[in-house]
């Protein structure tokens, strides 16, 4: 969901304006039951991904449109509409796809120049990429739990899940999505990035590394074998995965055709085994 000012003018001139845009957003998902998977204040327009409760979206943010506009005019002896028309839209019943919207709406501050790096996203107020990550509390309106269940249903896994996918968007801060509908009006479509496709061919070299160093065919990584030579080529693979590309264990699992929770628990046996191997060199 995207909110813009109207004339695209700002309609957050400084912290005590977000602050109480914060405040109202939070006082009305409550009384409404609605909740925030996402969220990101622009100057002059904010992004959220929101899961309704019983009261249609529509309602729910008009009334927080309207209570900080009146605040909003009340502060700058301003009159009028603050916001341009009504907020654009579309639903979302993908999991994969609401993935991606969580951090790609909590990287529009990366991309926008408002922060340097994912290093200063991590301490950044105006987006609820702190919170999903561990580095702030999270604000009242902000589903975290449930934002974080999209990426893993281990907590510690996804907050790494989320932080790697972040470093991509670092590294590729071109890469976006598309913004025409069938009506003319922008929506949110992910595009794969260069970033994405480099990490799918990194971890196919690695792969390929990995069974060419222990000796193992490819072919008996995916056959469920469970002897000890290929058990360990696979947590072998998802150690450097995970730790040095960034790729989720369950992308590596879904790619060796294994549960998740499998490779998690021999991953000290991958560590070891990959204190044997070169190191895997940077994407760039």
């Amino acid at each position: 969901m995207i909110v813009r000012g109207v004339d695209r003018r700002e309609i957050f001139l400084d912290d005590a304006d977000r602050v109480a845009y914060c405040e109202r957003l939070s006082l009305v998902f409550l009384e409404d039951g609605a909740s925030c998977l996402a969220w990101a204040l622009m100057p002059n327009h904010l992004h959220m991904v929101v899961r309704t409760g019983p009261r249609p979206l529509a309602r729910v943010m008009h009334r927080v449109g309207t209570r900080y506009a009146r605040y909003f005019n009340d502060r700058y002896g301003r009159v009028g509409h603050l916001f341009q028309g009504r907020y654009k839209a579309i639903a979302v019943t993908d999991d994969e796809y609401l993935a991606t919207l969580v951090y790609y709406v909590h990287a529009n501050p990366l991309r926008a120049g408002l922060v340097a790096s994912v290093d200063e996203l991590d301490r950044h107020r105006w987006t609820g990429h702190a919170a999903l990550v561990g580095c702030a509390p999270a604000a009242p309106f902000h589903d975290t739990r449930e934002a974080l269940r999209l990426f893993d249903e281990d907590e510690a896994l996804a907050r790494t899940t989320v932080r790697a996918r972040m470093r991509c968007a670092e590294q590729a801060p071109d890469a976006e999505f598309a913004v025409e509908g069938a009506n003319g009006d922008p929506v949110a479509a992910p595009v794969e990035s260069s970033c994405e496709v480099d990490l799918a061919l990194a971890l196919t070299a690695l792969i390929a590394r990995v069974c060419t160093a222990q000796r193992i065919p490819e072919a008996e990584l995916r056959r469920g074998s469970r002897c000890r030579p290929v058990s360990l080529a696979r947590a072998t693979i998802a150690y450097l995965a995970f730790h040095d590309l960034g790729v989720s264990l369950a992308e590596v699992a879904r790619q060796l055709g294994v549960a998740r929770q499998s490779l998690w628990e021999r991953m000290d046996d991958g560590r070891r085994a990959a204190s044997m191997l070169d190191a895997i060199p940077e994407i760039t």
